[in-house]
């Protein structure tokens, strides 16, 4: 999901000249907010079994996975590229409230709550199912236990809309929620459950690279966790 306009909007925005230096080749102060916002963007290990399991040729699941991650991170790129290029740091957390108000905004910005609709019922259900399981799922013999796994999900869908609604700083958000949570997801959990069921069978070189990762994802997690946190309170 791109949260911005088409890039050659992006690109009519570029001044013509003079505009190198307001803008920030590294910024190393910013990479603690980067890592957050970064791994929430990537962070699908929720989907992988469901959808390598519903795939008719799960041998090619590697191949796709890794051919869709790698064009999903050149448009961020471009995305990223060409929207702090035309507007520096004035650049906003949704940057669609950067352009114009024009009828093509009006049209991405509604594309873009089209897609958040059409897209949230399915990365939201593996949640979902673990809720109702913690909950004691009923089966859904009755009008009743159907109205009350409705009403559940509803709620669900209520409260993380009404969450993202109030925060102030959407990204800064973003990144504290990529920090704290899918850090752990993506780097953290997975290596560990890793070593626990083939450290055996592991040579070295591989126990190495999960406890790599373990580390990595502990470090880039506190950090941005931290950062975010304290941009919050500010």
């Amino acid at each position: 999901e791109l949260h911005g306009p088409r890039p050659n909007h992006l690109a009519s925005e570029l001044p013509s000249g003079g505009n190198a230096e307001r803008l920030n080749v590294m910024n190393f102060a910013g990479i603690p907010y980067f890592f957050g916002v970064a791994v929430y963007c990537f962070e699908g290990i929720g989907m992988v079994l469901p959808v390598m399991n519903s795939m008719q040729d799960p041998e090619q699941f590697k191949f796709i996975w890794g051919s869709a991650c790698t064009s999903v991170a050149l448009l961020y790129a471009i995305f990223g590229v060409l929207g702090y290029a035309a507007f520096g740091d004035g650049v906003a957390d949704l940057i669609t409230t950067n352009m114009p108000h024009l009828a093509v905004t009006s049209m991405m910005k509604v594309s873009l709550c089209l897609g958040l609709l059409l897209t949230y019922p399915i990365m939201c259900f593996p949640v979902i199912e673990l809720v109702e399981e913690t909950l004691g799922r009923t089966s859904d013999s009755t009008k009743v236990d159907m109205a009350k796994r409705n009403f559940l999900r509803a709620g669900f869908v209520l409260a993380t809309g009404i969450i993202a609604y109030v925060v102030p700083r959407f990204g800064v958000f973003i990144s504290l929620v990529g920090a704290s949570a899918s850090a752990a997801l993506a780097f953290v959990l997975p290596s560990l459950f890793h070593l626990k069921l083939r450290f055996g069978k592991m040579s070295w070189l591989h126990r190495w690279r999960e406890v790599g990762c373990i580390l990595f994802g502990l470090l880039g997690g506190c950090l941005g966790t931290i950062n975010a946190v304290q941009d919050l309170k500010n």
